[in-house]
């Protein structure tokens, strides 16, 4: 029964309201709760089909084949579109848009300071490589699942790698463009004065980012089994698998993301330390401006506000400038 974690919630916004006298932080936790709900049954309820059709379709197939092509490849072709379609791109535009400073394209429409399109291209690529090389290891190597497009070993593996590699990004990001911007914008237009390439200028920073986005991670494997316990390893073990078994697949997932992580950051960083400077080897610092992109939750929560202003202004369309000035803090920082 769910009923007493909802009274801890309960009781947890209650005491945080009268403890600190303001109704947002007890708002949040409200919001969160329920978004938590209902995110999860949502998401309960779309990959229950899928696993279903998947695995009837995986007994079908000892039959002798028969239909197009379409039809015999149906189920990867779902399990592929649910990871490359929905998870890919969420993923990509969450950790683009966590960032507080991004770049202007710099192909195109480079007089706009509201477009984030240079660096979400930049993520989607860094998240594409990086996860479906650890899930392709895991998946053919390790796991070694049958069928081997199995949502259920590809799709929660390719969460758990998109998860730690955008937080892992979005941290890099935040840092990255305050050394472009201020902390080491001079050193690196000096040693590219006295002849030095982009490439041998960015170095340091390069370093500098990489550590400090990948510590996190790093801190996480040090304690785990010590003080921390992760969620996969009790999930299993409630679930009735052994302690040898789950800690086996637990090892193998922090490895993956691991390597995920590493993966996604450098590939990040590179690309966006080339897309900072321009033709002529020139580090534009114009070109790295204020990120005022919504985060995913904040488009939820702005999906809300939209119909709620079109109610109220007899079907007036709303724009995204009016969506921004309208939308309030308490409406949109759960974070």
């Amino acid at each position: 029964s769910l009923i007493p974690a909802v009274i801890i919630c309960t009781l947890v916004s209650v005491v945080s309201y009268v403890s600190c006298e303001s109704i947002n932080l007890a708002e949040d936790i409200i919001v969160a709760t329920i978004r938590t709900f209902v995110q999860l049954s949502l998401l309960a309820a779309l990959l229950s089909p899928l696993f279903r059709f998947v695995e009837n379709h995986h007994q079908n197939a000892s039959k002798p084949p028969g239909g197009n092509v379409l039809s015999r490849y149906s189920a990867p072709i779902m399990v592929l579109a649910y990871v490359l379609c929905f998870m890919l791109p969420l993923a990509a535009y969450e950790a683009s848009s966590r960032s507080k400073l991004t770049l202007r394209p710099t192909i195109s429409n480079r007089s706009s300071s509201n477009n984030n399109n240079t660096v979400f291209l930049i993520v989607i690529t860094a998240l594409f490589t990086s996860v479906s090389t650890m899930a392709i290891v895991a998946i053919f190597l390790i796991i070694k699942p049958t069928p081997r497009y199995s949502p259920r070993h590809v799709i929660p593996l390719c969460g758990m790698l998109f998860n730690n590699s955008l937080s892992s990004i979005s941290l890099a990001l935040d840092i990255l463009f305050t050394e472009l911007q201020s902390k080491h914008r001079e050193s690196i237009e000096l040693m590219i004065s006295f002849g030095a390439n982009v490439w041998t200028a960015t170095r340091p920073s390069f370093r500098s980012v990489l550590v400090s986005s990948m510590k996190p991670q790093i801190n996480s494997m040090n304690v785990i089994g010590l003080v921390a316990i992760p969620g996969m390893l009790t999930g299993q073990v409630l679930g009735g698998s052994s302690p040898t078994h789950a800690a086996r697949y637990q090892i193998m997932i922090m490895c993956l993301i691991m390597g995920a992580v590493f993966l996604s950051v450098s590939i990040t960083v590179e690309l966006v330390i080339w897309n900072a400077f321009d033709d002529r080897g020139a580090l534009r610092d114009d070109w790295i401006v204020d990120n005022d992109s919504l985060r995913v939750s904040q488009l939820i929560s702005s999906v809300w506000a939209i119909s709620v202003f079109s109610q109220g202004g007899a079907g007036r369309q709303v724009s995204i400038d009016e969506m921004k000035a309208q939308v309030t803090p308490e409406l949109i920082a759960v974070e």
